[in-house]
C-alpha cells in the first residue's frame, strides 16, 4: 500500500519519500472522487471538451498564483525550491538536465483516476507548472499504467 522512492539532492544520503500505492489511494479514498468525475462530465457535456480544457487551464493558472517561487539565477536551487513546493501540494516531482533540456517528473499525480476518465485533467497540470515556472513546458510522457510518471521539459538557454 506504500512505495518507497530514494530522492537524492546534494551531498550526503539520498532522502526516501513514501507515497501511497494506487491500492493505498483507493483504500483511503473519500467520494471526492465520484463528485469530481461526475462535475467534468457534466462540464464536458454542457460546453464541450475544448471548454472544459480551458476550465481545467484557468484552473491551474490560479492555483499557480497562490504559490510563490522565488527566482534563483541557480538553476539547481530554483528547481530543488520548485520540487518542495509541489511536494506541499502532494505531487511527488523531481528533476534532471539534458543536453538542452530540464525534464521535470512527477511521479505522484493527486489526479490520477480522474485522468483515467477526463484526459483533460492533465491540462491543470500543465497549466500549473508552466504558470509557476514562467516556463512553456513540453509534455514528453503522461502518468499512465505503463508509464508511472508524467514527465515535462522546458529548454534551458546557455549563455
Amino acid at each position: 500500500m506504500i512505495v518507497a522512492d530514494e530522492k537524492r539532492h546534494g551531498v550526503g544520503r539520498p532522502h526516501m519519500v513514501y507515497r501511497l500505492s494506487n491500492k493505498g489511494v483507493l483504500e483511503v479514498a473519500s467520494n471526492y472522487r465520484s463528485l469530481s468525475e461526475s462535475l467534468l462530465s457534466k462540464i464536458e457535456q454542457s460546453y464541450g471538451a475544448n471548454q472544459l480544457t480551458l476550465i481545467l487551464e484557468t484552473i491551474g493558472h490560479e492555483m499557480a498564483k497562490e504559490s510563490f517561487l522565488a527566482s534563483n539565477p541557480n538553476l539547481s536551487e530554483w528547481m530543488d525550491s520548485f520540487c518542495d513546493l509541489m511536494a506541499e501540494q502532494g505531487y511527488q516531482v523531481d528533476w534532471a538536465i539534458k543536453e538542452d533540456r530540464v525534464y521535470i517528473r512527477n511521479a505522484s499525480c493527486p489526479f490520477y483516476y480522474l485522468k483515467k476518465t477526463h484526459q483533460a485533467v492533465c491540462s491543470l497540470d500543465h497549466a500549473f507548472f508552466s504558470t509557476i515556472l514562467a516556463k512553456e513546458l513540453r509534455i514528453e510522457t503522461d502518468i499512465n499504467a505503463e508509464k508511472p510518471a508524467c514527465i515535462y521539459s522546458y529548454e534551458v538557454k546557455h549563455d
